[in-house]
């Protein structure tokens, strides 16, 4: 795992460049905004505690799926289901264009 092999004042440094942008400063003011949260069994940056967290937090219409796969999600039912989440949501038929 990258993490036990990355120097900490690297890993520090990592940490601080990224805090701005970490979900968690966002999950509570998505408002009326549907989020649809995908989860990976097998996620080595992303436990199941933190998921749980990250879901909890978010205080609008919301939807998770957990799925059989690693963090890059190289499954096709995540990318199907993706799909077929933001076509319901935007209101887009099956084979419009």
């Amino acid at each position: 795992m990258q993490r036990t092999t990355t120097p900490r004042s690297e890993f520090d440094k990592e940490v601080a460049a990224l805090a701005p942008i970490e979900p968690e400063r966002f999950a509570a003011n998505t408002g009326p905004a549907k989020i649809y949260f995908q989860w990976a069994q097998h996620d080595m940056y992303i436990s199941q505690k933190s998921a749980d967290e990250y879901f909890n937090a978010v205080g609008g219409p919301k939807e998770q799926k957990w799925y059989f796969t690693s963090h890059e999600f190289n499954d096709a039912a995540s990318k199907s289901d993706r799909a077929s989440w933001l076509m319901h949501s935007l209101g887009i038929k099956a084979g419009a264009h």
